[in-house]
């Protein structure tokens, strides 16, 4: 076909010619870098190659002779350590931000550069399997079509950290000069979501206001965090229950209506209306009036106890 451009890195690297090196030349395992491609579009019924993997990308991380024998230069050594935390930290948000971003982060650590992040973080088969099941949580969310914004990166970027302490925790949201309410996500609150996940694990089966309760003020994004690297079926069902269910239940009842039952203002609003809460989760109360039922017995035994003095 006359005039028609083709990429033919990207089409060599698909059918296995060879890897991408450092100087972003095609390297051939027979033939080195010194070689020139040519294409050819035909519909012959030609049987599908895959790309390959001859240990290229470890040699060059050690190797380095065309960064150093480059006389503009061109070739950087590394060039993560000239740029600045914001800087490194917004093409990250990039990359975590499309909708499969498992395959660019294993790209990345091919590079040897999740150590941008900190030296630290390894994908090993733990972590590629929790990328994965984060994938597969968002999509779940998505599926869901709600009219809710959330940070697709930070969820990924909470599960990369994961391992991380909070002082180093820290110190990475400082160098990448995260928002406040970002480092408070990856530096504190992921810990707490972290043992939720845990007591999860260790004490379901318990009751839906049980699992209100421990879920109730985590952000859509830790909320996602916690199905990822949650290893039981059971938790991830239960947060899947606490999020398109539990989380959106409102009572019927109002403070005039405790008014008129003749509770006064106070603390023992706050505590009725949290056990009619409950029942209501818990599926004992199903109407208002069952709720008004309910929340006068309780009523009547807080006025039935003797005041101070």
């Amino acid at each position: 076909m006359p005039g028609l451009m083709t990429p033919t890195i990207p089409f060599a690297l698909m059918a296995g010619l060879g890897e991408m090196g450092r100087m972003n030349r095609l390297v051939s395992p027979l033939y080195g870098g010194a070689i020139r491609l040519e294409t050819i579009v035909t519909d012959l019924p030609l049987a599908l190659d895959k790309p390959i993997d001859f240990g290229l990308q470890e040699f060059c991380r050690g190797c380095k002779k065309c960064a150093r024998a480059c006389p503009a230069n061109a070739i950087s050594m590394d060039f993560f350590r000239e740029l600045s935390g914001k800087r490194v930290v917004t093409e990250l948000r990039l990359i975590l931000q499309e909708e499969n971003p498992v395959a660019a982060i294993r790209r990345l650590n091919d590079f040897d550069l999740l150590k941008v992040i900190h030296p630290s973080i390894k994908l090993d088969k733990v972590l590629m399997a929790t990328l994965n099941s984060a994938k597969e949580a968002l999509a779940w969310h998505d599926l869901l079509f709600l009219d809710e914004s959330y940070n697709r990166w930070i969820v990924y970027f909470l599960v990369l950290i994961r391992n991380c302490k909070p002082d180093i925790s820290k110190e990475i949201c400082r160098r990448f000069e995260l928002k406040p309410e970002e480092e408070k996500m990856l530096c504190s609150e992921r810990f707490r979501a972290d043992k939720c996940v845990f007591w999860l694990e260790r004490n379901l089966p318990v009751s839906a206001s049980v699992i209100y309760r421990k879920l109730n003020g985590f952000k859509t994004e830790l909320i996602l965090f916690m199905m990822a690297v949650a290893k039981k079926k059971a938790v991830k069902k239960s947060i899947s229950h606490y999020f398109t269910d539990l989380c959106r239940t409102q009572l019927s009842l109002r403070g005039r209506d405790l008014k008129k039952m003749g509770l006064k203002p106070g603390p023992a609003y706050r505590q009725v209306m949290e056990a009619v809460l409950d029942a209501r989760l818990d599926g004992t109360l199903k109407s208002k009036k069952d709720e008004i039922e309910f929340a006068r017995r309780l009523v009547a035994e807080q006025q039935a106890i003797p005041g101070p003095g």
